[in-house]
């Protein structure tokens, strides 16, 4: 119950900001649109199912290092367009994660990373579109696609299978 509270009072201060105004007809249809995602969230996601990914602290980390990784890609691409040296190739990625969620995540995070693409999602094998030159090894290829992300999510999956194993 407690958790709920915090979690609308957290989606109405959000809706609040995002919607620059305190006019009665948005603070009601905030409240409308924060309540039904929320019955529609517990509706697809049972609480037998676990679907949480990240702590506080482990979120963060994984946003920092998220954007450090846009920001470096960034320059990277800049350089291989600049300097023409652009080598487009599909990789196959195996990753190690079993979660889809943590899976989902790990591709978001290499899509969002410029000069790269997820193109499918197969059970544990991503499709990665790259405009960067690669190494020749695929595993060094793979590795340097996914930097930490999966690393960072491995870690979270781990520790939840233990706090699982305890009950």
């Amino acid at each position: 119950m407690r958790r709920s509270f915090f979690m609308t009072l957290n989606l109405y201060i959000m809706w609040i900001i995002l919607t620059h105004s305190i006019e009665p007809i948005d603070l009601i249809l905030g409240f409308f649109v924060i309540h039904t995602s929320q019955f529609i969230t517990r509706a697809l996601f049972n609480q037998e199912q676990n679907t949480r990914i990240f702590t506080f602290s482990s979120f963060i980390l994984y946003v920092f290092s998220l954007v450090y990784s846009i920001i470096i890609s960034g320059f990277k691409s800049l350089y291989y367009i600049i300097f023409r040296k652009t080598d487009v190739s599909i990789i196959n990625i195996e990753t190690k994660l079993t979660n889809p969620l943590s899976i989902f995540m790990l591709s978001i995070s290499i899509t969002l990373t410029p000069g790269t693409i997820t193109i499918l999602n197969r059970n544990q094998t991503l499709t990665v579109l790259s405009m960067f030159p690669l190494p020749e090894d695929e595993e060094e290829a793979s590795k340097e696609i996914k930097g930490n992300f999966e690393e960072l999510l491995l870690k979270r999956e781990l520790q939840d299978a233990e706090v699982s194993n305890e009950f």
